[in-house]
């Protein structure tokens, strides 16, 4: 049997975000600005300079894909950067540890942001003012307005991050439950109204068979035709109620089926791999399941009872195409006439063609096979 790759998982590291434009943005300014400064203000850059110069660069161009370890990695750099420069060091240097500071309060990191902003700050003024006590004052408030401004930016962007994600989760929430109901209430449908239809017309029309009173058997006649009308106006419902689920299953329409088939002592011989849904798109299952509804009701239909049939489920690792091959033996009238799926087999045949696929049936002797081929191109996988 096939099996399929295990579920993939979000990933810490090089994951898309929509600040990796920003990092490569920034870094593509700041080191335009450092060639600018030396060549038009007549600051030449010297070789400390250089090579702080290429370290922050590509410290932040990794920041946009490893994160955070690329993020800190620019923090430590610019600190140490810092540390040895003193007064030399690259002007734009702390704007990138801004634009850290408010992607980490984005994520709710808001207390390493602010600590990631005051321990560079710090660094620099100390580095940087050789009077303490004459900028004491307006270098704190200084500090304090810019991490205001940061915490501002990042706690609004932050807001925004979890709305988005909270409106998600009520749409998934939402959806789930739009499909549990309809997954309920196709089943209520189909294993108590439809099963019990379906048994009142196979019933009233054995007993008719076997009834030499014409008029008992006018009555049965009339009430087994009442019970197929009946199930061939509710079949569509629950089908439509079924296969509109996101989450329609193959086998899930594989076991309905199957006890379908057993209110006339019908026996569906089944293989096809555990994890078949796991392997197949979304439209493979929807149409697949729709082929073995529609080719069970048509064994209940002409199959003769205490029957065997066969279905046979094949998925292709490398085309990652869908086969599935039924047979079943019938009768020469049909058994439980006016039972119908409600699609048709030309219907499916004709829908699966325009997607690419290949649907096929034939009769040989007493036996009918029916072979379809779903490729995977009818939707991506899920």
């Amino acid at each position: 049997m096939s099996t399929s790759p295990p579920p993939t998982k979000r990933r810490f590291l090089f994951r898309y975000t929509d600040f990796q434009p920003l990092y490569l943005v920034f870094c593509f300014i700041y080191v335009a600005f450092e060639f600018a400064s030396a060549r038009f203000y007549s600051a030449p850059t010297t070789a400390e300079q250089g090579l702080g110069l290429a370290l922050l660069a590509s410290a932040l161009v990794a920041a946009a894909w490893l994160r955070p370890f690329g993020e800190i990695a620019y923090l430590l750099l610019a600190l140490g950067i810092e540390l040895a420069l003193g007064e030399d060091a690259l002007p734009l240097m702390l704007i990138g540890a801004y634009v850290i500071s408010v992607v980490w309060i984005r994520r709710s990191w808001i207390v390493a942001g602010v600590i990631a902003f005051l321990l560079l700050e710090t660094t620099t003024w100390l580095s940087t003012t050789p009077e303490l006590s004459f900028d004491l004052v307006s270098t704190v408030f200084t500090m304090t307005f810019v991490l205001v401004i940061i915490l501002g930016i990042g706690l609004v962007l932050r807001y925004q991050r979890l709305a988005v994600e909270k409106a998600e989760q009520d749409r998934a929430s939402a959806e789930e439950a739009s499909n549990r109901i309809r997954s309920e209430l196709a089943t209520q449908l189909h294993d108590t109204t439809a099963k019990d239809l379906a048994r009142v017309a196979i019933t009233a029309q054995r007993i008719a068979a076997r009834s030499t009173d014409p008029v008992l058997r006018a009555e049965l006649d009339e009430l087994s035709s009442l019970a197929t009308t009946a199930a061939q106006r509710i079949r569509p419902v629950i089908l439509n109620l079924d296969s509109a689920k996101s989450d329609t299953s193959l086998a899930r329409a594989i076991e309905m089926s199957t006890t379908m088939l057993r209110t006339r002592s019908i026996t569906l011989d089944t293989d096809f791999p555990d994890n078949i849904d796991e392997l197949l798109t979304r439209q493979q299952r929807l149409i697949g399941s729709l082929i073995v509804r529609e080719v069970a009701t048509n064994i209940l239909k002409y199959a003769p009872t205490n029957s065997l049939a066969t279905l046979i489920v094949e998925f292709n690792g490398y085309s990652h195409e869908l086969d599935l091959i039924l047979s079943n033996e019938i009768s020469p009238v049909p058994i439980a006439d006016g039972i119908t799926g409600g699609f048709g087999l030309a219907n499916l045949e004709q829908r699966v063609a325009e997607e690419g696929g290949e649907l096929g049936y034939a009769q040989t002797g007493n036996t009918w096979i029916t072979h379809a081929s779903i490729p995977a191109q009818l939707g991506k996988h899920d």
